[in-house]
């Protein structure tokens, strides 16, 4: 019923945390839109609002969660649809978005922590992130942990009836060496190099 493939990656550039450090940041967001009533104010960095980082355990220490390594290979496979080979009626290949969606159904990370062999940051980053927003672009402030030089081992889970073979896989993780993983991998963070093993 399951296909297991086991992956070892070393990242050849920093990773940037994605979870947000102010534990109470949507209840904060929603009572500072309540607040503003449309005072659109002057973008500005506070730890609570802008800071991303890593998920922690206190005897292990950094991890990420399944559904972020998850999240790296619906993607990949929304930008190289016809990977897949699913077509639709017409005889095209299914749309990107159709692709990520048949991910959801027939891949899975184990184990649900996937940990970076480190304890804490190695520092953080700040950058000006922009966003199109209905009234324009906007730009405001980011920091985010970093961890350099880490490595992480998990297995992606597949349903043994569906079209992803270690081909499929080899080809995914080698868009990884340009494209990166997790957080502002367009800016070519959380490149990778990996070793993959069926099993």
């Amino acid at each position: 019923m399951w296909r297991k493939y086991h992956i070892a990656i070393g990242f050849i550039e920093p990773i940037l945390g994605s979870v947000a450090k102010n534990e109470e940041i949507y209840k904060t967001w929603i009572a500072s839109k309540q607040e503003a009533k449309g005072d659109e104010g002057t973008p500005e960095f506070t730890e609570e609002k802008s800071w991303t980082g890593f998920y922690k355990d206190e005897i292990l220490g950094l991890y990420v969660l399944d559904y972020q390594i998850k999240g790296y290979f619906k993607h990949v496979a929304s930008v190289m649809p016809e990977t897949l080979g699913l077509l639709k009626r017409s005889g095209e290949s299914v749309s990107g978005r159709m692709a990520r969606g048949r991910l959801d159904d027939w891949l899975f990370i184990q184990p649900r922590r996937v940990y970076l062999g480190k304890m804490n940051p190695d520092g953080y980053i700040e950058r000006p992130i922009r966003a199109e927003t209905l009234r324009g672009p906007r730009i405001c402030l980011g920091r985010s942990d970093k961890v350099d030089n880490c490595k992480i081992e998990f297995d992606v889970v597949v349903l043994d009836k569906c079209p992803i073979d270690e081909t499929m896989m080899r080809t995914w993780l080698d868009y990884g060496q340009m494209q990166g993983m997790f957080q502002w991998r367009s800016g070519g963070y959380g490149r990778f190099g990996y070793h993959l093993v069926a099993v």
